[in-house]
Parts: C-alpha cells; sequence; structure tokens
C-alpha cells in the first residue's frame, strides 16, 4: 500500500469518526426542533396573562394590564389598549416552533438582533409574560425575520438563540398600542356649528334648512364671503376622527384662555363640545357629549322612533331620543378625564378662526 493510499485511508477513518459522534446530535437536535414548542405551556395559559411588557430597541418599555374591563396600557393612564394587535402577537407566540437552532455567542447576537433590548445597538423587542400573581409566563427577545418566513428569538434567560415557525410582532410604542377611534359624526347628521376661538371673534355655521346639505356663515361681515371648502373641512372634523396620542386630563398643558372651543349639534340632540389647544408642537383636544333638550323634544313630538329625510344630494339620518342619550354617555365614557393628542388637519378644522374661513368678495351685488 502506498503512502498516499494510506493517507487517504487515515482521512476516511477520522471523518467516518466525526460522523459518528456528530451525527446523533445533529439527529437528537433536529428532532427536538421539529416537535417543540418554544413555549409548550403558553397556549394553554394564554387567559391567565394578566401583565405584558414590551420593551422595543430605542423606544421605553410599554406596560398593558388586564383589568376588569379589559386591556389597559399603563403607560397612558389606564386607557384602553387596541387588543388586537395583542392578540395576534400573543397567539403567533404561542405556536412559535422551534425550527433551527441558531449561535449561543454573544457576540454574534447582533445578527440576528437578539440582544436584549437596553443594550447600546440592539435593534430587536423584549416582550414579557406575567400571571395575576407576577409569575413569568413567557421571557422572549424578538429579533429579525427570517427569509423562510419565522422569526429569530432567544429566550431571555438562555443563551441559545433559535429560528422560529412564526413571525412574531408587537407594536413599539405607547401610542401604537391605544385604541384610535374617538368619534364618528358625518356632517349629513349636524345642523349647527358654534366656534369661539381663543383670539377673535367667534362664529356661527348652520344649515338654514333641514333639508339643505350646506351650511352657511351667520352674520358675514360686509363684503366678505366664507371660503365653502373650509366650512366643509370643519363640518366634517368629526368624521372618523383618531386620536394618535392620549394623557389624562390633568398633564394637559394649562391655561384654559386659550382653549378655541366647539360645538356641533345634531338635527336629532346630540352635541359635541371640543377644546383645542397647541402646546410644543402637539395637538390637544378635550371632548364632552351631551344632549340638547329642545332637540330631542323635537323629535319625540314627531312621533317616530327614527326618521329619515331625503334630499337630492344626501340622506339624513336622526337617531331616536333613548338613542341619542345612550350615545352621549358612551361618548362620555370615552372623553372623561383625557386630552387627545391628535394630527396637525384634524386640529386645524377644529381651531380655524373666523379670519381663516373669510375672503374678500369679488365684487358687491
Amino acid at each position: 500500500m502506498t503512502r498516499g493510499q494510506l493517507i487517504t485511508l487515515a482521512i476516511a477513518a477520522f471523518i467516518m469518526t466525526a460522523l459518528a459522534i456528530t451525527t446523533p446530535w445533529q439527529r437528537d437536535v433536529e428532532e427536538s426542533v421539529t416537535r417543540g414548542l418554544l413555549y409548550p405551556e403558553l397556549a394553554s395559559r394564554l387567559n391567565g396573562i394578566a401583565r405584558v411588557t414590551v420593551h422595543s430597541a430605542g423606544e421605553k418599555p410599554v406596560v398593558l394590564e388586564r383589568q376588569s374591563n379589559g386591556w389597559v396600557v399603563s403607560n397612558r393612564g389606564g386607557y384602553p389598549a387596541d387588543v388586537g394587535p395583542l392578540r395576534e402577537g400573543l397567539l403567533a407566540l404561542s405556536r412559535a416552533e422551534l425550527l433551527q437552532a441558531m449561535t449561543d455567542d454573544p457576540e454574534r447576537y447582533a445578527a440576528l438582533s437578539v440582544q436584549a433590548a437596553e443594550q447600546p445597538g440592539a435593534e430587536g423587542q423584549e416582550v414579557i409574560l406575567q400571571d395575576a400573581d407576577g409569575a413569568e409566563l413567557a421571557h422572549v427577545i424578538v429579533g429579525e425575520t427570517s427569509d423562510r418566513g419565522g422569526s429569530y428569538v432567544r429566550r431571555g434567560n438562555e443563551a441559545r438563540s433559535w429560528l422560529v415557525s412564526e413571525q412574531i410582532d408587537f407594536p413599539d410604542s405607547a401610542a401604537d398600542w391605544l385604541v384610535k377611534d374617538l368619534v364618528d359624526i358625518a356632517a349629513d347628521r349636524l345642523r349647527r356649528i358654534e366656534m369661539r376661538p381663543a383670539k377673535g371673534p367667534g362664529y356661527t355655521l348652520v344649515k338654514p334648512d333641514p333639508q339643505d346639505t350646506e351650511f352657511q356663515m351667520q352674520d358675514a361681515p360686509k363684503g366678505y364671503e366664507a371660503l365653502i371648502l373650509r366650512i366643509e373641512d370643519i363640518s366634517r372634523a368629526l368624521e372618523g376622527l383618531q386620536l394618535s396620542d392620549v394623557r389624562p386630563e390633568g398633564e394637559a398643558p394649562e391655561g384654559n384662555a386659550s382653549w378655541h372651543a366647539g360645538r356641533f349639534e345634531t338635527a336629532d340632540g346630540l352635541v359635541i363640545e371640543t377644546q383645542t389647544l397647541k402646546s410644543k408642537g402637539k395637538h390637544y383636544l378635550k371632548l364632552s357629549a351631551s344632549v340638547e333638550p329642545a332637540a330631542v323634544q323635537d323629535v319625540e313630538a314627531s312621533g317616530q322612533e327614527e326618521t329619515q329625510k331625503t334630499t337630492e344630494d344626501a340622506q339624513v339620518e336622526t337617531t331616536s331620543p333613548k338613542d341619542v342619550k345612550i350615545e352621549a354617555q358612551q361618548l362620555n365614557q370615552r372623553f372623561k378625564g383625557w386630552a387627545f393628542v391628535i394630527p396637525e388637519e384634524d386640529a386645524d378644522a377644529l381651531s380655524m378662526s373666523r379670519k381663516d374661513l373669510l375672503q374678500k368678495k369679488s365684487s358687491e351685488s
């Protein structure tokens, strides 16, 4: 046997020995990964979760708590949380199967974004689930999304990272978790709008006839006319209005004299009062709801629980007095005690001055 043949046999023997040592370990890992869940008991304990902490790198930790009336965002004074993203994230976490063992070297965590969220340069998201007694049900760091469709993760108390089957994602900031809807009053439902700016004269917009679809300004100064498009912006200001953030009312900027006040009255007696203020680049809004007795009496006198008036261009719906009262109560449950931060374009419509609304007539009739 030649020297070259001896070398070849030696190399082959070394490879066979290495395979004999490593293959069983690899097989064990593959079998456990194929069958294993990231958190095997989590699916049966989802209803017992009482506290969720989400710490996205670069953001302040967000704490969600389950209360008797539902989930709330503790960082925002207990304002209601949007449970949709919470449900999706928890279900994904409970279903996540281990697909592949990844690095356990802290020096290589950055490649998968599975460093602890508070570490410099971190890019992942750290999630902690607790029950009502404070016991930890899960603690996971969620990193990059894999090209295979899953997520790279690391259990918070372990060095080993993993590729799992689910894309796990939770909203990042406290504002992202809030229930966004505030109020939705169609312009067709309104009959009167009063505005009292913080500075300058107030003004009133009305529909001269209940069947009218457009508002007109009362007592416009001589030689001026109201801009139709800006009147339309104001009349639609409460359509699908959403918040971008929220603060307890006591944390709102002080100085009631500088708030711009508005009053929106519907044909069926609902009244929405608004107060808006710009402070340090943010637009704050306070809201309240009530019932206008005279309008309710008009509806009751008609002898109809629900009426519908049709015009050439639109339909105006009125609601029964009982439903209007219930609507006002429900809105106040949402409004009371809060100062909402809203987008600039919505704040502009709710705080328009009379000067902003007028233009000089091109010619006198």
